[in-house]
């Protein structure tokens, strides 16, 4: 991408990158990582027409969160949490990707788009 001076990288975080859960320290840890890479990335090729943001989804009913989804106490405490009161679905992260790739992006790296029903707004 450097090489024939354009290109976007879209890194996949998470909202636990910037906010904790207990008994979630990998994850977190993992995510807040790929943040801090991102922004590295982002400054590193700044100049070179490659920009590199990443995506930070808030809770979507995805394998991982499959043990929430079928506790109807545990997964009423989560929708509480989310001031759009619901779980996202899949398909609402594509608009994000969709703009992160596109022309329409040009000037935006280092960033972290947050995808979360509102749950970092607080």
């Amino acid at each position: 991408m450097v090489a024939r001076g354009w290109g976007r990288v879209i890194n996949m975080a998470s909202i636990l990158a910037v906010i904790a859960l207990p008994g979630r320290a990998p994850y977190a840890a993992s995510k807040s990582g790929i943040v801090g890479l991102t922004r590295v990335l982002a400054l590193e090729w700044a100049r070179t027409g490659v920009t590199c943001n990443a995506i930070c989804p808030g809770p979507f009913a995805t394998d991982m969160n499959k043990q929430l989804l079928s506790d109807p106490e545990a997964y009423q405490q989560f929708i509480n949490r989310i001031p759009m009161g619901r779980w996202g679905e899949l398909d609402e992260i594509a608009g994000a990707v969709v703009f992160l790739a596109s022309d329409s992006s040009a000037y935006v790296t280092g960033s972290s788009l947050f995808v979360d029903g509102g749950w970092t707004a607080r």
